[in-house]
């Protein structure tokens, strides 16, 4: 069925106005970059990462998003031990949401501020930009609209700024999407993306030289939206196998894993088990995401931190 009733049109529209305008990536602790730039470039070896996520499976029109990012340190001459270090990072995203489509292209770039060998600070900026195009082809409406009339696109700044604190078994990030604050042009009078807020914490517990816990809090808050808040823990068994599970308010229970395989790659995969009123028509929420890292394999008895 290629149109989409106006009902669920508009049902669509006001639940998209109430959510998150960025996407909500399940598993996004194992993809820092993907919602704070400061991540760029931290470690020493480079990281491609991709994800894709088939949201509502069943809902006609429910959210297709795609994202990949890729990040490397700067090589430059250090004069000191603890001299700062840089990185630089690409990020490419696309959004399929009904009738709505978005992509994006960005850059960033991040400076590292050791204290210790074992904490740092970070902060990073992101910029680039991302085109919005509206398509009235799949639209059917019982009367009339304007709105739907024509189709229509425009194109938007994109910039953010991170930040971000870690030790040995711990993290904490702040950072800020959407800076532009651009209206959507022909989309609505009142129509534009707004400032997002988003807190990140975890922490690595150690039960012994084979097995860690890692609980992690994700905090996003967009102006005049709803707070968004997902909690999830997971095993990490020598940095090869992960299994968590978690949940994010009022609207999901969360399963995830991740493996590593030939040393240098990652496959995961996730599935959000829907709680909110939209489970009438729509129970789950598929995510898969694929690694690959330069970084140079760990000795199987020593234990890496899996934060990072």
């Amino acid at each position: 069925m290629k149109k989409l009733l106006f009902v669920f049109y508009f049902c669509f529209l006001m639940l998209s106005l109430q959510a998150q305008q960025q996407t909500q990536y399940t598993q996004w602790m194992w993809n820092h970059l993907s919602y704070n730039p400061a991540l760029a470039g931290i470690q020493n070896c480079s990281k491609s990462k991709s994800m894709s996520r088939i949201q509502w499976v069943g809902f006609e029109g429910a959210p297709v998003s795609n994202l990949i990012t890729f990040t490397s340190p700067i090589k430059t001459k250090r004069t000191q031990m603890f001299s700062p270090r840089q990185g630089f990072g690409l990020k490419f995203e696309s959004d399929n949401i009904g009738p709505f489509n978005s992509y994006g292209l960005s850059f960033t770039y991040a400076i590292h501020f050791n204290f210790t060998q074992e904490t740092r600070i970070s902060f990073g900026v992101n910029l680039g930009a991302k085109q919005m195009t509206f398509s009235n082809r799949n639209i059917t409406t019982y009367q009339a609209d304007q709105a739907t009339q024509k189709s229509s696109t425009f194109y938007s700044p994109v910039a953010s700024f991170g930040s971000w604190w870690d030790g040995k078994n711990y993290f904490i990030g702040l950072s800020f999407d959407q800076l532009s604050t651009s209206k959507w042009s022909g989309m609505g009078v009142e129509s534009y993306y707004r400032l997002q807020f988003n807190f990140s914490s975890g922490f690595r517990y150690l039960i012994n030289e084979k097995y860690t816990i890692v609980p992690n809090l994700l905090v996003k808050k967009t102006v005049n939206s709803p707070m968004s808040i997902d909690l999830n823990a997971f095993l990490d068994y020598k940095d090869a196998f992960k299994i968590g599970l978690g949940l994010r308010n009022n609207e999901s229970f969360l399963g995830m894993f991740q493996v590593r395989f030939k040393d240098q790659f990652a496959f995961g995969y996730s599935v959000d088990f829907i709680s909110s009123k939209i489970n009438t028509v729509a129970l789950l929420t598929h995510e898969f995401s694929l690694h690959y890292s330069t970084c140079e394999s760990r000795p199987s008895d020593k234990l890496s931190c899996p934060l990072f």
